[in-house]
Parts: structure tokens; C-alpha cells; sequence
């Protein structure tokens, strides 16, 4: 297929990834993708719980991804832990 844009892949997944958050802790989630390498997307979310809920559903979130994409291009997510600030509001 067409090559993606790894800033396509990484906006997709991190919609869902937020959406998919968002839904567990009943608040809005803001994560970063960092970078779509081979496959994988990088993504820095909040807390350890939220990591640890990646993990755990981390095919059925793929799956999600790779429909909307029309492609399966993501193979893997790979999760850090730290700060993430909202992203600011485009005008």
C-alpha cells in the first residue's frame, strides 16, 4: 500500500489511545506520541496505571489503529511514563 506519514500514524493512534483512556478513568487523557518506528509507536502516557492498561489491551488498540489507518502497519506500541501537558487549543 501507500506509505503512511509517520504524523498520520502517530495522531491516529493517539486518538484512540486517548479515547480508549479516557473511557477507563472517566476524564479527559492527554498522551504524546513521540515517534512511529518500524512498525511501533512510541507514546508517553501520564501514570503507570495508564501504561499498564496499554499493555493490557494493547491488540485490541492496534487493531482499532490499523482499521482507521486501512493498513496494518502498526505492529507494536511501546509505552513510557512521564509529563504530558494538554495540548493547546488551535485558534
Amino acid at each position: 500500500g501507500r506509505q503512511l506519514e509517520a504524523n498520520q500514524v502517530l495522531n491516529i493512534s493517539i486518538t484512540v489511545i486517548e479515547k480508549f483512556l479516557s473511557g477507563i478513568v472517566k476524564e479527559s487523557v492527554y498522551c504524546r506520541g513521540e515517534y512511529f518506528k518500524q512498525g511501533t509507536v512510541f507514546v508517553t502516557v501520564p501514570s503507570g496505571m495508564m501504561a499498564q492498561e496499554l499493555r493490557f489491551k494493547e491488540q485490541m488498540l492496534l487493531e482499532q489503529v490499523n482499521a482507521k489507518l486501512g493498513d496494518a502497519v502498526v505492529k507494536r506500541l511501546h509505552v513510557f511514563v512521564g509529563t504530558v501537558e494538554p495540548k493547546q487549543k488551535k485558534l
